[in-house]
């Protein structure tokens, strides 16, 4: 809506300046449209540059996991792959019911952007009880619906980063490739 309103403040200002005829008319409302003009490409120069109007909110959702190794044997076990400073691809099962482990957190080649932001550790405690993943995610959200109503347009990337902890007791199994 900003977009809409920055059009039209042009269109008065640019009107105001050039078609009124009475100066000090023409002078208080092109200094008016002017100045409201300027308010408004500030402010949304400030939300795309600074997200003002909006805050981060982080989510953190925990989920089971079960061992990557057969299902008969009774030890957990997690294999992992280290990849650069802060990513570790971690196979595992979803379901204690899946034939097969899979592949998780590998980025995603395509989307770049979201692999930057994205992290994942593996982590062994003695308080650990079940094997999990913690998901931390951060993203920027409008302070409010007028704020929302105001600076929302287009499909905007609002990620700042998720964090993938895989959380694993003191007796599972680390196998690293």
């Amino acid at each position: 809506m900003i977009i809409w309103i920055i059009l039209v403040l042009s269109i008065l200002a640019f009107s105001s300046w050039l078609f009124i005829e009475k100066k000090w008319l023409c002078y208080i409302l092109g200094t008016l449209t002017t100045l409201a003009l300027i308010f408004n490409i500030t402010l949304l120069s400030l939300n795309m540059s600074n997200h003002f109007g909006m805050k981060k909110m982080t989510t953190t959702k925990e989920t089971k996991i079960y061992t990557a190794s057969p299902i008969d044997l009774t030890k957990g076990m997690v294999i992992t792959k280290a990849i650069g400073q802060n990513n570790t691809i971690v196979i595992y099962r979803n379901t204690n019911t899946d034939k097969s482990a899979s592949v998780h957190f590998k980025p995603n080649t395509k989307d770049k952007l979201s692999a930057i932001k994205m992290t994942s550790f593996v982590e062994q405690n003695e308080s650990v009880k079940e094997a999990s993943v913690t998901v931390k995610t951060t993203r920027w959200v409008y302070e409010s619906d007028g704020y929302k109503k105001l600076f929302d347009f287009g499909d905007r990337e609002t990620l700042v980063s998720k964090k993938y902890t895989v959380n694993l007791p003191k007796d599972w199994l680390i196998v690293e490739k």
